[in-house]
């Protein structure tokens, strides 16, 4: 952090910087390389845009050549710009996450589990997020954060915080940090004296899955926010997925996974949607809840922490290239990781706008679990659990779905 608590990373990020500099330039460039042969008829189009290219080709051929030419390349070079002038009104931006971090009631390695207090008797709730991002996505600021909501309505929330791998996690598998939420279940119910409601978000949902199969005793209930089951569902981000995989091997097989890479791959599935919602950034009030809410969430999603290398090589190729979970053949510990054994009632989250996790893919854990309860939240991935309308749009049924547990 930088005296002025703003995040270090923010004087490069959007991350990484080249590549979405690049993906922008290219999107924009391209189109004024491409009018010769819109003018002629001879670009290729997708057959559902089939009338509005012909529309397109009618309006060109009217227009005078040399002065088409020079509005094109001066509207796409206008959009770069705006592009940019986004991206600094973010780097310099004053907002930054005020809240503290809850305490930690445990210390396992880097990682700690957060403890956010809750009255006598409350049911606990053990949230799980990715290994990708940093954890306070779900504690994000004042009005903005999932633990503290559940506190207010009477749980007794905590955080597992997986922090940035350190030497004792640099050999971690997927296996280590499911046992590491283990653990942490374990201590949630020997400090609360009742069995928790466990919560897993994105991947971190992955992570709590056999979790609540090996220690049922100590679940009362299990909820899914926008977790990826069919990793082959809706899309080529399998193809993607499985080419990085492949790539690691010119990494130092030593080293963790640089947070830059992995951003690379996740940027990949919808390479323009940084260009587009930097220049939305830029026309915002500077002073209203919607650019600060833009500042903090930018901030979390590029301030990951590296990820081991045998943690990045199971997510990318059993995950993502063999889909082994969708196929039923994805073993934690040497057992099979099979929902349909899950005994207690489950909640099932999915944002019907998420581009990380197809609702395809986390719709097919929901029909894989036998007592679950399916909840279609009209955002986004993250817009869902802590965008403007995460209260309304999952919190709150999160919340009734909960108390049906106590």
């Amino acid at each position: 952090m930088t005296k002025a608590g703003v995040p270090a990373h923010r004087a490069i990020s959007p991350r990484p910087f080249a590549f979405h500099l690049a993906a922008c330039q290219s999107t924009w460039l391209s189109g004024a390389a491409a009018l010769p042969a819109f003018v002629q008829g001879l670009a290729p189009t997708h057959p559902s845009l089939a009338a509005e290219a012909a529309a397109l080709h009618q309006d060109l051929c009217a227009a005078e050549g040399v002065k088409l030419a020079e509005a094109v390349m001066s509207a796409a070079l206008a959009r770069v710009g705006a592009f940019l002038d986004g991206v600094k009104r973010y780097q310099t931006h004053p907002a930054h996450r005020r809240l503290q971090d809850a305490p930690a009631a445990l210390e396992l390695g880097t990682s700690c589990l957060r403890d956010f207090g809750g009255p006598a008797g409350a049911l606990p709730v053990l949230a799980a997020p990715s290994l990708v991002n940093p954890a306070h996505i779900l504690d994000l600021e004042r009005g903005m954060s999932l633990m503290r909501y559940l506190k207010q309505r009477g749980f007794h929330p905590f955080l597992m915080d997986w922090g940035a791998p350190g030497a004792a996690e640099a050999d971690f598998s997927v296996d280590d940090y499911i046992a590491r939420l283990e653990t942490a279940l374990a201590h949630v119910a020997a400090q609360t004296g009742q069995p928790a409601a466990l919560l897993g978000y994105c991947m971190g949902g992955n992570l709590a899955l056999p979790v609540a199969l090996r220690r049922p005793e100590l679940v009362r209930g299990a909820a899914f926010l926008a977790t990826p089951w069919d990793f082959h569902a809706e899309g080529i981000a399998y193809r993607r997925a499985a080419a990085l995989g492949g790539s690691l091997a010119l990494l130092p097989p030593a080293e963790p996974v640089p947070v830059d890479v992995l951003q690379i791959f996740f940027a990949s599935l919808d390479p323009t949607l940084t260009d587009r919602k930097f220049r939305r950034f830029a026309v915002l009030d500077p002073d209203s809840p919607a650019a600060r809410a833009f500042v903090l969430m930018e901030d979390w999603a590029n301030g990951g922490a590296p990820l081991p290398r045998r943690v990045a090589d199971q997510c990318l190729n059993q995950w993502y290239a063999e889909n082994a979970p969708g196929h039923g053949v994805w073993r934690v510990a040497g057992e099979v990781i099979d929902p349909r054994r899950l005994t207690c009632p489950a909640f099932v989250a999915v944002p019907r706008a998420d581009r990380i996790v197809p609702p395809a893919s986390a719709l097919a854990l929901a029909e894989a679990l036998p007592n679950v309860r399916i909840h279609r939240a009209a955002t986004g991935h993250v817009a869902m659990v802590a965008g403007g309308g995460a209260r309304p749009g999952l919190w709150q049924p999160l919340v009734a779905w909960l108390f049906t547990l106590c």
